[in-house]
């Protein structure tokens, strides 16, 4: 326990908030090169999730998967390519992964339908699909 690095040590948390800040630069419209900082915020985002599988041999993908900092480098990974993505997005992935994982198919159908109603109003332009309970 005494070799072990504070939060503020971490390479995971520096690439964080290396993510973070190119994220502040990826949302604001009206800049010609923001197709640019996205893409290389992607590349980015891709290349460390990968670098966390190829540094740990031992660890298999189904053990990758299941990491939280993954989640979070490929959750911004799709959010820099596909802006008009829900928020959600991702979280509804994981949970996706999460239910065949543990065989909860049940779970596994919701989470299959709310990804494809993502991408539905994603594709179609509409924007995001809200909560049930919103007036619109």
């Amino acid at each position: 326990m005494g070799n072990q690095k504070k939060w503020w040590q971490s390479t995971n948390f520096y690439i964080a908030l290396a993510l973070f800040v190119a994220g502040i630069f990826t949302g604001i419209p009206k800049i010609e090169t923001a197709a640019l900082v996205q893409s290389v915020y992607a590349v980015f985002a891709a290349a460390v999730a990968f670098r966390d599988k190829v540094s740990n041999p031992k660890l298999d993908w189904q053990g990758w998967l299941k990491e939280k900092n993954t989640w979070n480098y490929l959750s911004v990974m799709l959010v820099a390519l596909v802006p008009t993505l829900s928020p959600q997005f991702a979280e509804t992935l994981r949970s996706l992964f999460d239910n065949i994982n543990m065989g909860n198919w049940q779970g596994a159908i919701t989470a299959v339908f709310s990804v494809l109603t993502m991408l539905w109003y994603a594709i179609r332009g509409g924007g995001t699909a809200g909560l049930a309970t919103e007036k619109k």
